[in-house]
């Protein structure tokens, strides 16, 4: 039977989320294991080189480390289809749209600067609702989200009653 794999993502969350953070990761031994994991990934009867294989790191860590060794591991023989994933907290209680923008903000920065000086796609993989302060609601924080990652919400407008604070205007609830 034919089988479909869309991406296969390699390591979920290496320790230590910030450079001058907790945690024990060492960049450079993160980078010998995605560069040994790509290998075994393609080795033959491997996944073909079309299927993108999934690099994750913080965001902090994309311009610390990844501005730099991301183009190696990318051209490295056989690499095939890399991308690029990170995860997003705000680590802080915000009860609007604009404390949640000028949190979230600078993290997703990284991710753009990351893109440039690279020419590596990414993609965030993980958001947070769980600092989500009334009258905030999850919904609203949902849709900023999304449409913050370039989506749209059908809504036909650009949210900016949301960003008042009130939790959203369209009467859904927290689900």
């Amino acid at each position: 039977l034919p089988t479909t794999c869309a991406f296969a993502e390699l390591l979920n969350e290496p320790a230590q989320p910030e450079p001058k953070g907790g945690g024990n990761c060492n960049r450079t031994d993160l980078f010998d294991y995605y560069s040994k994991a790509i290998a075994a990934a393609r080795s033959e009867g491997g996944l073909h080189p079309s299927t993108p294989l999934v690099i994750m790191d913080w965001p902090s860590w994309l311009n610390a480390f990844w501005d730099q060794n991301a183009p190696a591991l990318a051209s490295q023989p056989g690499a095939g289809a890399l991308l690029f994933e990170t995860h997003v907290y705000t680590h802080r209680k915000f009860t609007n749209l604009f404390e949640l923008e000028r949190l979230a903000m600078p993290q997703l920065a990284r991710l753009r600067r990351f893109e440039k000086v690279t020419g590596l796609r990414t993609f965030v993989g993980e958001w947070a609702t769980s600092n989500v302060g009334a009258p905030l609601q999850y919904v609203a924080v949902a849709r900023w989200w999304y449409r913050t990652f370039g989506g749209s919400d059908g809504s036909g407008g650009d949210g900016s009653s949301e960003a008042g604070g009130d939790g959203g205007s369209d009467g859904s609830s927290d689900g």
